[in-house]
């Protein structure tokens, strides 16, 4: 059968190659000699055949599959293997970590594969590769750096991840500081809270902060949002309304959140408010719609029941 693998494997019919997948797995008991050979049918054009080979190599587990997957994220010749490396090896989960790790500290300059590697450890969430993570951070590859950031994200409760990320934050690396800011929106942890409004400062940084601090929702920074309501720019504004809606929803009061609107905008807070009503992002509408309903403004009431005849917002007015 292995001798005849490799031509079968070339065989214009897809399920003749499929079935000689199958066949190989089925007759060839070595391993030794089955993995290597199965490792030219994740090169396969059709998806059907790289998952045959990839559920044996799930089947048959172990080192042995894991040294032969990780060459194959080298692959710039066959973005097919590449890619079927990268997700048998994220399906192998904890099983492939320490492989992973050693293999990070070869790939040296080649910030592609770091990338892949930290894309794996990050989808595992095996907390064996938050120490990699965390030193990913410091990696001189921008791509690598942000993609480590993204995965830190999920992980609640550990104060090195939180202080790292905050460093990130602090740093003049916007390119990596954005992700950090939704990374500590994600975690949600009110240690991040004065890193955080002091980023406010920076117009790049505005839309994911402000997003952050609505997750967080500390009740002393909700002052601080509500004037970029009134931004220039349309996309912080829609966040901005978005952020009020995630304050009310995570607890802040609705008598607080009417008066600081009242408060920082005035008589013309409804005003403010309406433009959004006709936004085309269907949860700008919602969020505008349920702080127009917080503000008990009568003006609005023919502007809601306008908006009631709409399907998709009726129940909310």
């Amino acid at each position: 059968m292995p001798e005849n693998f490799e031509k079968l494997l070339h065989h214009d019919n897809v399920e003749v190659r499929i079935q000689a997948v199958k066949d190989l797995r089925e007759r060839e008991p070595d391993t030794s000699r089955a993995v290597p050979l199965l490792m030219k049918g994740l090169e396969d054009e059709d998806w059907r055949v790289r998952k045959t080979v990839a559920d044996i190599f799930l089947d048959i587990g172990g080192e042995q599959v894991i040294k032969a997957l990780i060459p194959g994220i080298y692959r710039e010749d066959s973005a097919n293997a590449r890619n079927s490396a990268i997700e048998v090896l994220t399906a192998m989960g904890s099983e492939a970590t320490d492989h992973l790790i050693d293999e990070y500290q070869r790939a040296e300059d080649n910030a592609d594969v770091k990338k892949f590697i930290i894309d794996i450890l990050g989808n595992t969430g095996d907390m064996k590769g938050l120490p990699l993570l965390l030193k990913a951070l410091e990696d001189k590859d921008e791509n690598v750096r942000a993609s480590a950031v993204e995965y830190l994200g999920s992980i609640r409760g550990n104060t090195s991840v939180i202080k790292a990320l905050i460093g990130i934050l602090e740093s003049e690396d916007t390119w990596v500081a954005y992700p950090a800011a939704e990374a500590l929106g994600r975690i949600g942890d009110a240690a991040a809270v004065d890193a955080l409004v002091s980023a406010l400062k920076q117009k790049a940084l505005r839309k994911p902060v402000i997003k952050a601090l609505a997750s967080i929702a500390d009740p002393g920074t909700f002052h601080l949002v509500v004037p970029f309501l009134n931004d220039k720019s349309k996309t912080i504004r829609e966040e901005a309304v978005n952020a009020v809606e995630l304050f009310f929803k995570n607890g802040l009061s609705e008598e607080t959140i009417a008066e600081k609107l009242k408060e920082v905008l005035g008589a013309g807070a409804p005003n403010v408010l309406l433009p959004h009503t006709r936004s085309k992002t269907k949860d700008i509408r919602i969020a505008a719609i349920l702080l127009l309903g917080l503000l008990k403004d009568k003006k609005v009431i023919p502007r809601l029941l306008e908006i009631a005849m709409e399907e998709d917002v009726h129940d909310i007015v």
